[in-house]
């Protein structure tokens, strides 16, 4: 029971009798935990703040890198190629849409042909076979891009395009647009 005019010690919270005006623990004991527990909060404090501004750094820094934009339009773009081609066959080998992973495939390589990695005509669906491991099958790519797109378009994507270098407002734009477009679809 605490007495009258006894403070309480701010780590075991039992009553005590100061020996000093400046006192605030009852023993160097619960002196030594209470120190420890202020070094923990604080740290832990330090570190809340430290990864909040992690986060803001790394959000700044995600906002300037060309490449992660170019990486999220291309997954919106082909996320909406996949859907716009859901029914139909492999491009390449005409195997039935149901067999296996689809995934959207270019006809003139997006890394090469940067103008044309967001070009409709130069992507398609096709099975993961002829895209990964037959590097596109293009012989057989063409003969089915042909038949879908016409010969006059497929001379056009097989000449030479200038170079296209994606500003980050125009990255942002790409993958709205088909963000967009693929809700419309569903």
């Amino acid at each position: 029971m605490k007495q009258c005019g006894m403070p309480n010690c701010q780590h075991c919270k039992l009553p005590y009798t100061r020996q000093s005006a400046l006192q605030v623990v009852c023993t160097w004991q619960c002196g030594l935990a209470l120190a420890e527990s202020k070094r923990i909060k604080k740290e832990l404090k330090l570190a809340r703040a430290y990864k909040n501004d992690t986060r803001v750094m790394k959000k700044a820094l995600l906002d300037t890198d060309r490449a992660h934009w170019i990486a999220k339009a291309q997954k919106a773009f082909n996320a909406y190629i996949r859907a716009r081609d859901v029914g139909l066959p492999c491009i390449s080998c005409g195997c039935p849409p149901n067999q296996g992973k689809r995934n959207a495939c270019h006809y003139r390589p997006a890394g090469i042909n940067t103008a044309l990695r967001f070009d409709e005509s130069n992507v398609h669906g096709g099975c993961e076979r002829c895209n990964t491991y037959m590097s596109g099958n293009i012989a057989e790519y063409r003969i089915g891009l042909v038949k879908r797109i016409g010969v006059d378009k497929v001379a056009w994507l097989e000449q030479n395009h200038a170079i296209k270098k994606w500003s980050i407002a125009e990255l942002k734009a790409i993958e709205a647009q088909y963000k967009e477009k693929l809700k419309a679809i569903r």
